[in-house]
């Protein structure tokens, strides 16, 4: 019997190649992001710098790299980096699985075109392991998520406040008294052009 961890481990590689890195396993649980101007182990680049080819359509993948655009431009990010789940998340983000409904609207390949079919089950586990990383503060799955879980709630709730203020002043503006048809009594400390 698998356990979800392994179903998601099983996954990732099937949505993006470069999720097969033994960094990106599920769950992570590190402390600190690998900045992008570092270095592993010493002596390995956290960034590698790589403008994409105009005579070549696909990017050579580079083991525990992810390649695009971040901070310091075109090149390969280290895994270990924010930066390369924020580039991940970009491209799969609009990715819909084989066979389902409306793929003839979707996106261009991407860079790195999965090599095995998935389903829409494991794309969308992978997009929210990928999600919860590249809005995360550090390396840690169960951390990632409850940072995303509370990032949305913010949001959430900041968009009820604005939805509860225009109500409140579309009730304001509602509830005016009326001294004639076609006239709205003035706000008390404002004044009024009379007729004469």
């Amino acid at each position: 019997m698998t356990t979800r961890d392994d179903e998601i481990n099983a996954a990732m590689p099937k949505v993006a190649p470069e999720l097969a890195s033994k960094y990106a396993a599920y769950p992570m649980k590190r402390q600190v992001w690998l900045s992008f101007n570092g270095q592993i182990d010493g002596n390995i680049p956290a960034f590698i710098p790589h403008q994409k080819d105009p005579y070549y359509p696909t990017i050579p993948l580079k083991e525990d790299y992810v390649w695009g655009t971040g901070p310091r431009g075109f090149g390969y990010y280290h895994i270990l980096c924010r930066e390369a789940y924020v580039i991940l998340y970009h491209r799969i983000s609009h990715m819909v699985a084989p066979g389902s409904c409306c793929s003839c609207f979707s996106p261009p390949p991407p860079t790195h075109a999965p090599e095995q079919p998935f389903s829409a089950k494991e794309l969308k586990d992978v997009k929210d392991v990928i999600y919860a990383r590249s809005v995360s503060s550090r390396p840690d799955d169960f951390f990632a998520v409850k940072e995303a879980i509370e990032a949305a709630r913010g949001v959430a709730q900041a968009h009820y406040h604005v939805d509860q203020n225009i109500q409140l002043a579309v009730i304001a503006g509602t509830n005016l008294p009326v001294t004639s048809t076609n006239t709205v009594a003035a706000m008390p400390g404002t004044t009024m052009a009379t007729s004469s």
